[in-house]
């Protein structure tokens, strides 16, 4: 009951807010929406961190990112990123497949993000630690999953990157603008408040909502794309992962059934192998 009460609370406070100032309830609305969980590890997933064989810490001009290194030895490298309000450790399942296939594995904390720093989660603070742990770690190959594989697809069609030889996206959400109607409909949020929110948005990243349209920077994408999707997620539905696919100029699907959002399973992982083989030199 709280839970459910919080958010209520919150969106009747904008609401009235909005009626002051739309634009001031709006900037207040994305505080909220950017500002991440920091949920505490699991005992397993502290194990598996303290498994990775290297750490390193970058610096961006929004802070400090976080990142860990698995198998350091090997030639073949890639990079994992991970979605909202999650962490490097929920590729615990998946990385000793890929080290057993003799990759070298890196995997970063988003901004806001477990153990790298600020309070608050953008997609162009993402993107630009995307790419200083490209110019320093020079992965072959990314792989991002949800909002870490949205990020992924906004870096890849905006920062000129050195050529991957693959990229791999998972549950893809569709566009930010998807995300911020949930969390508005979540809230309550009125329209009066919504717009505050949109002009806000605006103001402080120079482009609108819309702009951040995944689809869109699917279609930029000049390397080898495989996009992997359950048919029964219910945070970003299947309808929106395809419009993605059919955007990739380069692309190959794996659709599921029954994993939902977090994609954990077997046959994702070796479906993820069996893609990188077909990728070797």
């Amino acid at each position: 009951m709280l839970q459910q009460l919080i958010p209520s609370a919150i969106g009747q406070g904008l609401n009235g807010l909005s009626i002051l100032s739309p634009q001031v309830a709006g900037r207040q609305a994305i505080q909220f929406f950017c500002h991440p969980r920091r949920g505490r590890l699991r005992p397993d997933q502290k194990t598996f961190l303290a498994s990775a064989e290297a750490t390193f810490q970058l610096q961006t001009k929004h802070g400090t990112i976080q990142g860990y290194t698995w198998n350091p030895k090997s030639s073949r490298s890639l990079l994992l990123l991970h979605g909202w309000e999650s962490y490097a450790a929920r590729w615990g399942m998946l990385i000793p497949y890929l080290t057993r296939a003799a990759w070298c594995v890196h995997a970063i904390d988003a901004p806001a993000h477990g153990a790298s720093s600020n309070e608050l989660f953008d997609m162009i603070q993402y993107a630009d630690a995307i790419a200083a742990t490209a110019r320093d770690r020079q992965p072959q190959v990314m792989i991002g999953h949800s909002v870490g594989g949205a990020t992924l697809a906004y870096y890849l069609s905006h920062y000129a990157p050195e050529p991957l030889d693959q990229v791999i996206l998972m549950g893809l959400p569709i566009s930010l603008r998807t995300m911020i109607q949930s969390f508005q409909r979540t809230l309550g949020m009125n329209r009066r408040s919504q717009r505050g929110m949109d002009l806000a948005f605006e103001n402080q990243f120079q482009h609108s909502i819309d702009y951040f349209s995944t689809v869109e920077f699917c279609s930029a994408i000049p390397f080898p794309t495989l996009l992997i999707h359950d048919r029964d997620d219910q945070l970003t539905p299947l309808a929106g992962g395809m419009a993605c696919y059919e955007a990739l100029p380069h692309g190959e699907n794996f659709l599921t059934e029954g994993f939902g959002h977090s994609l954990q399973d077997v046959s994702v992982y070796q479906r993820i192998i069996d893609y990188l083989d077909e990728g070797k030199p």
